[in-house]
């Protein structure tokens, strides 16, 4: 039985809404990983132990069961119960095809494309595409308003725990509630820590320029502009080396975005321009 309760939305969830809502057909705040399954040499994935997978962690992460159907400007947001059972994992078989691979990339294009309704729930997608015995692609796609990067991950993650788990119950990574989050919202808004950070980067951004953007200028509300790039790296190295500096590899990641931007930035008549980077919260 699905039972659902009144939820407060955060700062951050309130404003991807209203970016949203100027333009309902954007699909500029559709997130998502594709993840790509190979299995070992003589072994084949076996698609309902990864569904079953997907499912579970899907459960786990409250925070993916926000229901806006009752009102998409978030005033009545509320919370359904979650239930694996409730979780619909689609598996579409690409494997007749003449180029499995060429199939499955139009097909995440195309539902990258599509932006999610509001009004309707629930506001992510799982897909699994078989590409053959041992490779498949899973389409993991959601509203930001539900996820972000960082948590999109930790589901990811918990899936695969699930599926190589011979634990039939193996330890979840402990999803904070949302009540939680916008508690500690509420408790540091309310803070004299608040107050000083506030302060402290107003002063520190005093004269700086706009955040450098590695696609020009963009246009409020106009198309998505997605880019795709890989490269293979060495994940121990990347551990490692963001370990020795207590980052993350997110950090990493930003650091050589920056250094990249300041490649390609005019420099000043003082030396070379600084590069501003703007993050969402």
């Amino acid at each position: 039985m699905t039972t659902t309760r009144p939820i407060e939305l955060t700062e951050a969830q309130q404003g991807v809404l209203a970016a949203q809502l100027i333009d309902p057909s954007s699909a500029a705040f559709t997130v998502g990983e594709a993840v790509v399954l190979e299995a070992g040499p003589g072994t084949d994935l076996d698609d309902e132990r990864l569904r079953a997978a997907i499912a579970r962690a899907c459960a786990e992460a409250t925070g993916m069961w926000l229901d806006l159907s009752g009102d998409p400007t978030g005033t009545a947001a509320a919370l359904r119960s979650p239930s694996a059972e409730g979780v619909a994992v689609g598996l579409i078989d690409l494997s007749d095809r003449a180029d499995p691979d060429a199939a499955a990339e139009e097909y995440l294009a195309a539902a990258m494309a599509q932006p999610f309704d509001l009004g309707g729930f629930p506001l992510y997608e799982q897909t699994v595409l078989r590409l053959g015995p041992r490779r498949r692609t899973w389409l993991f796609r959601a509203h930001h308003v539900i996820l972000d990067g960082y948590a999109i991950h930790q589901v990811i993650r918990r899936t695969l725990a699930l599926y190589a788990s011979t634990d039939q119950a193996p330890e979840d990574v402990g999803w904070a509630h949302p009540d939680e989050v916008v508690a500690e919202q509420r408790r540091y808004l309310g803070s004299a820590a608040f107050e000083r950070d506030r302060a402290a980067w107003a002063e520190r951004l005093a004269g700086e320029p706009t955040p450098s953007r590695l696609l020009g200028s963009a246009v409020p509300g106009g198309p998505a502009v997605r880019c795709r790039a890989e490269s293979r790296v060495d994940g121990p190295s990347v551990d490692a080396a963001a370990a020795a500096l207590d980052a993350t590899w997110a950090d990493l990641a930003m650091a050589a975005t920056v250094l990249h931007l300041a490649r390609h930035q005019p420099a000043s008549g003082d030396g070379p321009a600084d590069v501003v980077l703007g993050v969402p919260s």
